[in-house]
């Protein structure tokens, strides 16, 4: 059966000269997805394409090798084989010599039209399916022609194919015929959100917004000024508008999201984005390390557009979090999720070696250990707030120098990261007896008394002495107290009681 030249309205979706996509069984596979009006039975097919071999057309250099196969349909992508291979090799397709159109592709490579017969294959009106056409050639490159009409939507499988998946996702339709009338009433679509396409953004306000990127296709464009490693791709994209209800700083993100995101905020409300976006990220929430967080100045009433996508080939649920004018707050000392921290003089010595800290969000490398500016973060520029001093000695900040032994105490006792390293932390615990230093750390507080009898290491004898000598005291001929109490048994006698008092008096320099 031969075909004649047809229009899209009877079965063809006709080449637009503007691309094409390699089928070449070697490293590229590609398909095209269709759907009959009625019961038909398929055993011709039309398509075009071009031949490259990098410089120019090789058509000819290497006998045709094509292979036609016919998929049924399965979520948006080619599922179970229905139909061939149909090969040319073996005999089971009939391939006419390729045509040239007079057509040149970029004004360089010639497009080819060719006509294919095959046996016959039964197909259901109103279904989806999909048709794969590839051409496998030695030194010389086929590529199946691209069409502007269809559903926008086409699969190539590789580099290696290794089969369909919903990753191969291409959006150029793919030009060919078939010897039957094929319909646009049947999408042959997965199920996508509706905000998947930047014309159909959704308006959100503040606060939280969940979302879910699987199955959506990628709209907007790649960003030059949001170079991710080399990777300036923000893929299967969802889009949101939003209008500031501040005139301050507006923080955006992702952190509590499934997948590995990446986020860009633009001007206005145009589709595609006017200009490059105003603030972009990959993986600046900290933790978990791979999601996204941008903060910006706006004023009030300003209209941004959210483009919300993945990094990689991933897609899945999260959660689009925006705050408007929130003031810092929170311990410069421990990761507080806003931009910015409360104690004024370290937040700015610490946004000065790195302004993510204040205008994107005080995470844990702001607060504990910066791992792209080591240093630059609270623990290492504000010692003496954060705790940087010996965990068997109390201070009136949350944590201590030893992270192992900080994190030990903390997670039995939360009140000496959050709150302070009180005596209960340094010494002895009457909130939760066990969790302090002398317990919990034993090797950091083997020499509980390295500044006797300036304990807290201020250079004078003053109240934190007293405080302490109060806290060992369980009378005055207890015995058994705790090894950093000992750092107060001035007499020698093996306890803290009234004599030690006294030489406390004796000692004490002022408060």
């Amino acid at each position: 059966m031969v075909l004649q030249r047809q229009t899209s309205a009877n079965g063809c979706e006709l080449p637009d000269q503007a691309n094409g996509i390699a089928s070449n069984r070697v490293t590229f596979l590609a398909a095209e997805d269709f759907a009959p009006e009625f019961d038909s039975s398929l055993s011709a097919l039309r398509w075009w394409g071009a031949y490259s071999d990098g410089f120019a057309d090789c058509q000819g250099n290497n006998a045709d090798a094509f292979e036609v196969r016919y998929y049924a349909d399965e979520g948006g992508r080619p599922g179970p084989l229905i139909g061939g291979p149909f090969s040319q090799l073996s005999g089971t397709l009939t391939v006419n010599s390729p045509v040239a159109t007079g057509i040149l592709l970029f004004g360089v490579l010639p497009e080819y039209e060719f006509v294919a017969v095959h046996n016959p294959i039964s197909v259901n009106g109103g279904q989806c399916y999909w048709v794969e056409i590839s051409n496998a050639l030695l030194d010389c490159a086929w590529f199946w022609e691209t069409t502007g009409e269809g559903n926008g939507r086409s699969m190539q499988d590789g580099p290696t194919p290794n089969g369909y998946d919903a990753f191969d996702v291409r959006q150029s339709d793919l030009a060919f015929c078939v010897n039957f009338g094929i319909t646009d009433g049947i999408t042959c679509l997965p199920v996508t959100p509706d905000n998947n396409d930047c014309v159909t953004s959704l308006t959100i306000t503040d606060g939280d917004t969940p979302f879910d990127s699987t199955n959506c296709t990628t709209d907007g464009p790649s960003e030059q000024t949001c170079n991710f490693s080399g990777d300036n791709e923000i893929k299967y994209d969802l889009w949101f508008d939003y209008i500031a209800t501040c005139s301050s700083t507006l923080t955006v993100r992702l952190c509590a999201s499934t997948f590995d995101t990446r986020l860009a905020v633009y001007t206005g409300s145009n589709c595609p984005p006017l200009g490059a976006p105003l603030a972009c990220d990959d993986d600046r929430c900290g933790n978990p390390a791979n999601r996204s967080l941008v903060s910006l100045a706006v004023t009030l009433d300003q209209t941004l557009k959210i483009r919300v996508g993945s990094a990689a080939e991933t897609w899945g649920v999260g959660q689009l979090t925006i705050t408007c004018g929130q003031p810092p707050v929170g311990s410069c000392c421990t990761a507080n999720g806003t931009p910015g921290c409360s104690e004024a003089s370290c937040r700015d010595e610490v946004c000065a070696c790195d302004p993510f800290c204040c205008l994107n969000e005080w995470d844990e490398g702001c607060a504990v250990e910066n791992q792209l500016i080591p240093g630059c973060d609270a623990r290492s520029l504000c010692a003496s707030l954060c705790g940087e001093s010996e965990c068997c000695f109390p201070h009136g900040t949350p944590g201590c120098a030893d992270i192992a032994c900080e994190t030990a105490i903390c997670a039995c006792d939360p009140l000496c990261c959050t709150e302070n390293w009180d005596f209960n932390c340094a010494v002895r615990n009457s909130r939760i007896p066990g969790c302090e230093a002398p317990t919990l750390c034993a090797q950091a507080c083997s020499n509980p008394c390295p500044n006797r009898p300036d304990l807290n290491g201020n250079a004078r004898v003053d109240l934190g002495e007293v405080s302490w000598l109060i806290g060992c005291m369980q009378g005055p001929t207890s015995t058994g107290n705790g090894a950093s109490c000992m750092c107060s048994d001035y007499d020698g006698d093996g306890d803290v009681d009234l004599k030690d008092c006294a030489g406390q008096q004796v000692l004490y320099s002022g408060p």
